[in-house]
């Protein structure tokens, strides 16, 4: 398979997953489903391990990626907008749902793009 099909297909599931965890952070909400967060927290997990092996089949096959600038300061600004929707969940008492929302949020930031990785080897 291509390097840069695996890197697409990561990138397709890092997005279907993060779509999947918010429809299920809708429907606890609003049916006040507790047992929906073990649920979350694996494929939350499952999100993290999609991304961690896109970046190792990056580095095995000695590609480069370097993340534009544009998205490191809209991975910042993410970050700091969760920071602040975490502390008035924490108010509010519903920490756990929200947090892993934002957390699946941020590593859709994260994946690497197909188009951005360059095909030359890295010493």
């Amino acid at each position: 398979m291509d390097n840069l099909k695996i890197i697409k297909i990561g990138n397709y599931a890092s997005i279907a997953i993060d779509l999947f965890v918010f429809l299920m952070w809708l429907v606890s909400v609003r049916t006040d489903g507790k047992d929906l967060l073990p649920i979350m927290l694996i494929l939350t997990l499952l999100h993290a391990l999609v991304i961690g092996t896109s970046y190792y089949f990056l580095k095995k096959r000695g590609m480069s990626y370097r993340m534009p600038v544009h998205q490191r300061y809209l991975i910042l600004g993410v970050a700091l907008a969760s920071a602040i929707l975490f502390m008035e969940s924490m108010i509010m008492g519903e920490v756990s749902r929200l947090f892993l929302l934002l957390i699946n949020g941020c590593l859709v930031l994260v994946c690497p793009i197909a188009r951005l990785v360059n095909n030359t080897t890295v010493n």
